[in-house]
């Protein structure tokens, strides 16, 4: 079968021909990409180009590693903001940048090709009151995954790692997760598997996503169900109903609680939260608004969690998400 290839095409194809260094054949190349019709007279030169792109990524990511070698790499620390900070990791074509924006207001570059993500992009996903940052990364796969990609997943607060359900080879490329990330010292827990294994070097909480279940049959959903029962939080990512309740699960991951600040005899101030760890206590509060309130802190006065609306309490009080607190200094 012909490939019919459009003028539009030929054009990148020129620009990659022209092309001397490459980062510049590498812009050609997803541009052809692109613009290839898909149909069976391609598939031969759809396979080409993606070797040809992989291979240019790895010329890429070897100049970056002698260049970085007199230093560290530019993308080894992504600042925290918000709630927590959760990096998105996966195999290639898993859709971590779909996922990034459909969640947030950044622009990460989604293509059918492996490796569009060539350095961390950052987008802050808004939940109720509260924001949490995300981070597309470049995926995980052998000889492929620069050292920083690591050194961000192991930075990070929390992990979702993405599952692409139509693949095909469901379980492999689980199991290929797994092995990618334990090779480079990290480890996943969650849920039973958190209590069986306890925190550690390289232990990492981590939520499983299910990506692209409108091409998978019910067949695999189920074994993508069965890969994980009772040992990590998961969800299957339909595109067709609402984000809440993955916003709310990747909130529920970070294992943090809102708190409203409230002075005595003005209303709460509900627009700005602070965000503390599960477990924190008044006294945690009191540091959090300012550190010399630590010292001066004589009680405190709780709506939400305690027994009665303004109960007064003392400095180890635990706090609840969404409780109104009224410090007395």
């Amino acid at each position: 079968m012909p490939a019919n290839l459009t003028p539009q095409y030929h054009k990148a194809e020129a620009k990659y021909k022209a092309a001397k260094d490459p980062a510049q054949k590498l812009e050609a190349l997803k541009e052809m990409l692109s613009l290839m019709p898909k149909h069976k007279g391609t598939d031969k030169l759809h396979a080409d180009l993606k070797r040809r792109l992989s291979k240019l990524n790895d010329e890429l990511q070897q100049a970056k590693k002698k260049k970085g070698a007199a230093g560290a790499s530019a993308y080894d620390h992504v600042e925290r903001e918000g709630a927590g900070q959760v990096a998105l990791v996966g195999l290639p074509n898993t859709g971590k940048s779909t996922l990034l924006n459909l969640l947030t207001h950044a622009k990460s570059e989604v293509a059918e090709y492996p490796f569009s993500t060539l350095k961390p992009v950052v987008g802050m996903a808004q939940f109720e009151d509260a924001q949490i940052q995300l981070i597309d990364l470049p995926p995980i796969a052998a000889q492929y995954t620069e050292p920083w990609v690591y050194s961000l997943i192991r930075s990070a607060d929390r992990l979702c790692v993405l599952l692409d359900l139509s693949s095909g080879h469901l379980e492999d490329d689980w199991l290929d997760t797994l092995s990618l990330l334990e090779a480079a010292k990290l480890r996943l827990v969650g849920g039973k598997r958190a209590e069986a294994f306890g925190p550690g070097a390289g232990a990492q909480k981590a939520f499983i996503l299910g990506t692209k279940s409108d091409r998978a049959d019910l067949e695999t959903m189920a074994q993508f169900e069965a890969l994980l029962a009772e040992e990590f939080q998961y969800l299957i990512l339909n595109h067709k109903a609402p984000l809440d309740g993955l916003k709310r699960a990747l909130f529920e991951l970070l294992d943090v609680v809102r708190i409203y600040s409230k002075e005595p005899g003005k209303p709460a101030d509900l627009a700005q939260p602070f965000v503390l760890k599960k477990g924190s206590t008044t006294l945690d509060l009191a540091g959090a608004i300012h550190k010399d309130l630590v010292a001066r802190l004589k009680y405190a006065c709780v709506w939400g969690s305690a027994q009665f609306d303004g109960q007064r309490v003392s400095h180890d009080f635990v706090l609840q998400d969404k409780d109104i607190v009224e410090v007395h200094a």
